[in-house]
């Protein structure tokens, strides 16, 4: 999962995100993959979008991590009411080798692009809101819509540089080797 309900408090309030998703939030999990689908189509030629997508889990006692894997963690102190807070790995874990028994092998903090997150919350409620009505989209969001898109166009086409990880193996237009033969033009002679 890339988000969760309090990353939308950033960008709407919880009631508003209630009325645009009739408070269903499997509906909203559905739309969040046709944001992330959008996003990922500019991206995918030249980055890791599995891995800029990669999201978090919840704490497993059961589950080995890997450096760079991101979580939500309940302390002893936290009520269950209370959010959990995101770890990231920054060593490779055993079961059981948790933020709490195990501090030396994680960061508290969140791992995600924080700017892509944004951009994909915008998108998303765009989404939401053109369900409703897509005649009655508020303004603000058609511009926040619009301002995500013209980030992602720059992105692919190298003018923005953000800290995405790179593919392996990238799609690079002018770099590409074509094979092939020319046509040659025996009348000019």
């Amino acid at each position: 999962m890339f988000t969760q309900i309090n990353d939308y408090k950033r960008l709407i309030s919880e009631e508003n995100l209630n009325v645009i998703i009739n408070q269903d939030t499997s509906l909203l999990r559905k739309m969040e993959l046709t944001a992330q689908e959008e996003i990922e189509s500019y991206l995918r030629h030249h980055f890791d979008v599995a891995l800029l997508f990669k999201g978090f889990d919840k704490y497993e006692v059961s589950v080995a991590y890997t450096e760079g894997d991101l979580i939500t963690f309940i302390d002893d102190t936290t009520t269950p009411t209370e959010e959990s807070d995101f770890y990231f790995a920054i060593a490779d874990t055993t079961a059981g080798e948790s933020p709490e028994s195990a501090p030396a092998k994680w960061t508290k903090g969140d791992n995600r692009h924080q700017y892509l997150l944004t951009i994909f919350i915008d998108i998303m409620l765009y989404h939401a809101h053109s369900r409703i009505n897509p005649r009655n989209i508020p303004d603000f969001r058609i511009s926040r819509y619009d301002d995500a898109i013209l980030w992602l166009k720059m992105v692919n086409s190298g003018k923005v540089s953000p800290s995405f990880p790179i593919k392996s193996d990238p799609i690079i237009p002018d770099r590409n080797i074509h094979y092939g033969t020319t046509k040659i033009d025996t009348n000019t002679y």
